[in-house]
């Protein structure tokens, strides 16, 4: 332990001002250099940018950041430390580069820009969350207890049998923050029956926080299309086989000729063509449930049309049960 804090004492006074590292001109080619495959500004694996100070305070998926004021909290050096980064096959860091980035982050991880923190503004997908996970049992789609509905804002602001759920702008003076702070709810004979838990601190919180700024509502918009590649999908996802475009094995031209090629060889081939009345009873059987009768029969069975067959099925589609069980239902 006291060779630890020598070493960290000695980490910080060993170097001279002009000698302590700086993120543009020490650690930005390095992390470059052998982090930036995975992690760069056109390409974020697990939405990590480490091109930029900005990008690390950003952190990834998390939104933790990824550098803090000591070694032992730094993301950063966390993955350096435990072989997370650079990943096994990837050219790794060199002793002195280690040694580097462990000096900078122990100085202060200084940087030519300095880092603006960037305030969150809490929004209802914030706040949706918790009312789904403990609410909306008693106050949701199955169950509106005291009339109240807490799924959407628009909801809350209309409230129930008692009034508003919300005030805008006044958090303590809502009767949904005064309820849950006097553990009213979710109620305590409830919590085991609906498998519920209170909502901690920083949950009301939160809150509270979205009802002081007024309760905004922020449309996210629809996902458009883009004209350069996803950063968050990487070269190694793209080479994943389900999302390559299919490609026939040589000599197969169909999906029938490769079913024929497997069956010869095993000393099979297909089934015989179907006559026309067989294929008539087996479409009537699947479509409707039951066979055609005798007029339909007949339409089928003398039409001289080269595409009978997909006119049938066009004919019997419509009639197809509401209530047979389909995919995804």
């Amino acid at each position: 332990m006291l060779l630890f804090i020598f070493s960290s004492f000695s980490l910080q006074t060993n170097f001279a001002e002009d000698k302590i590292p700086v993120f543009e001109s020490d650690i930005r080619p390095v992390l470059a250099a052998k982090c930036g495959k995975c992690h760069r500004d056109e390409v974020r694996k697990g939405g990590l940018n480490l091109s930029s100070i900005d990008g690390l305070h950003r952190g990834g998926e998390s939104e933790e950041s990824a550098i803090a004021e000591t070694l032992d909290e730094s993301l950063l050096w966390t993955m350096i430390a435990d072989g997370d980064m650079p990943p096994e096959g990837q050219p790794q860091l060199t002793k002195a580069e280690r040694d580097l980035i462990q000096q900078w982050i122990i100085t202060g991880a200084r940087s030519k820009k300095p880092h603006q923190p960037k305030i969150k503004t809490i929004t209802q997908h914030d706040v949706l969350p918790i009312m789904l996970l403990r609410c909306t049992t008693c106050h949701g789609a199955r169950l509106k207890k005291g009339g109240l509905d807490l799924r959407t804002p628009e909801s809350m602001r209309k409230g129930g049998d008692h009034g508003p759920a919300l005030i805008s702008g006044n958090p303590s003076g809502s009767l949904m923050i005064q309820r849950i702070e006097s553990n009213a709810c979710p109620p305590r004979e409830l919590l085991l029956k609906f498998f519920v838990k209170r909502p901690p601190r920083s949950e009301v919180n939160t809150l509270r926080e979205w009802i002081a700024a007024k309760a905004p509502v922020v449309d996210h918009g629809s996902d458009a299309a883009r004209t350069k590649p996803d950063p968050l999908v990487t070269e190694e996802d793209r080479r994943h086989w389900a999302f390559q475009p299919p490609h026939a094995p040589p000599g197969v031209t169909s999906i029938d000729h490769l079913v024929r090629k497997k069956l010869q060889e095993q000393g099979l081939d297909l089934s015989p063509i179907s006559d026309r009345n067989t294929l008539i009873r087996r479409a009537y059987l699947d479509l409707t449930g039951i066979p055609p009768a005798i007029e339909e029969w007949n339409r089928w069975h003398s039409s001289k049309d080269p595409h009978w067959y997909q006119t049938m099925i066009d004919h019997l589609l419509p009639h197809f049960p509401d209530d047979f069980p389909r995919f995804g239902t």
